[in-house]
């Protein structure tokens, strides 16, 4: 896959994350053992805009996690640094929450949408299927879509990316690629910088075992479309494209976060 180098300069940032600890067989069928993962959020400076993609968990969580998410802090080791909110690490990149133009949802998982009331002045963008599931989730992941994560946001403000994905800035620099499996609409982003092009994931492949074995989560909405996602991954990987899993904390850990920047 080959994108016009950008005429004007892109920068990706990596926000500092939270963490939480969970069955690795949650994350890939088969593992074994407790993992203890990042819950991510990533910025794109782009000429036309400022873009998050997710926006980790909920902000007051960060100086009160329990009074946020209650029991569940300790049931899954909820870790955070107040340092790490998003607005705060945004201030020390020189921006504000008012800055940013667009939101980009990875799909509708609590780890990745509870920082939305943070921009409500913002386009909000989200795959298809994934809205319809805060109205009437599924049992098993009903807990996954919380309403006090949605609601600040007007529905009008959502457009919903159809599975031939979205080009954002008509420049081939930041684009919406639809990845179903771990969930209906799950989007991953390929971002083109200057040298090269970094793929986020989201929760399309949660470690780098899921990969390179080929295997899908142990969540997974639906496994055979999860696992031709993943195809999709593997072959982007072949092709050049340098494939970032967000929740992968060996991933985590060799990327640079902000205020450093990939350019």
């Amino acid at each position: 896959m080959s994108i016009d180098t950008p005429s004007a300069p892109v920068r990706l940032y990596a926000l500092e994350a939270p963490t939480l600890t969970i069955d690795a067989g949650d994350l890939v069928v088969g593992l074994e053992g407790m993992v203890t993962i990042p819950c991510p959020a990533f910025l794109i400076q782009h000429p036309q805009g400022v873009v998050m993609f997710d926006t980790s968990f909920a902000p007051e969580a960060f100086d009160d996690p329990v009074g946020e998410y209650g029991d569940l802090v300790d049931l899954i080791s909820l870790r955070f640094d107040p340092a790490h909110r998003l607005d705060r690490q945004l201030e020390k990149i020189g921006l504000s929450v008012d800055d940013v133009t667009d939101v980009i949802l990875s799909h509708g998982h609590a780890d990745h949408s509870g920082g939305l009331r943070l921009f409500p002045h913002a386009r909000f963008f989200i795959g298809p299927e994934e809205l319809d599931r805060y109205d009437d989730p599924p049992a098993e992941v009903a807990h996954l879509y919380r309403q006090a994560d949605i609601a600040p946001i007007d529905r009008a403000s959502w457009t919903e990316v159809t599975p031939d994905g979205l080009d954002l800035f008509g420049d081939g620099t930041v684009r919406l690629i639809h990845a179903p499996g771990h969930s209906p609409g799950q989007l991953m982003l390929l971002v083109q910088l200057a040298e090269e092009q970094i793929l986020l994931t989201g929760d399309a492949v949660h470690l780098q075992e899921g990969l390179d074995q080929l295997k899908p989560d142990g969540v997974s909405w639906d496994d055979d479309a999860s696992l031709a996602t993943i195809r999709e991954i593997r072959a982007m990987r072949d092709a050049g494209v340098h494939v970032w899993i967000a929740h992968d904390p060996r991933h985590w850990a060799a990327h640079r976060k902000a205020p450093e920047y990939y350019a």
